[in-house]
């Protein structure tokens, strides 16, 4: 997958937000979640040690790209922070990831038949991912 990301950026492809999820994606599936921490880091400027252990966190760098950034925050990147941790038994950080970003991008979204839309007038609540891991637990 390096290798793959390497030459596109060696032949001037530029890397969008569709980029890096897919690779987050494939990280994920061979189980390489540290990678998957790395390009967070990396490209949003995210920092899950401090989110997983419940410490406040800054965005600044991220955050300072507009929404016509083609590496700006969407809905799909939701989804894949759930995909990627979820399928690495990760739940709790996934959770936490996924409200994390929601709430710092302002990213808006309805459950619709099983998938979730950005054109939607609810936001992710606050107390959701803890009202979950205490359903996990019982």
């Amino acid at each position: 997958m390096n290798s793959w990301f390497r030459e596109m950026l060696y032949r001037d492809c530029l890397p969008t937000e569709e980029t890096f999820t897919l690779l987050m994606e494939a990280y994920g599936r061979e189980g390489d979640i540290k990678s998957a921490h790395n390009i967070l880091r990396k490209v949003w400027n995210i920092d899950i040690v401090a989110i997983q252990k419940g410490r406040p966190t800054s965005l600044s760098a991220a955050t300072s790209q507009t929404s016509s950034s083609t590496l700006s925050p969407s809905v799909g990147l939701l989804h894949t922070l759930a995909r990627v941790f979820g399928m690495n038994s990760d739940i709790p950080t996934a959770m936490k990831l996924v409200d994390f970003v929601a709430r710092n991008y302002d990213l808006k979204y309805q459950k619709q038949s099983g998938r979730y839309y950005s054109n939607g007038p609810s936001s992710f609540p606050k107390v959701a991912p803890g009202k979950k891991w205490s359903c996990l637990q019982n």
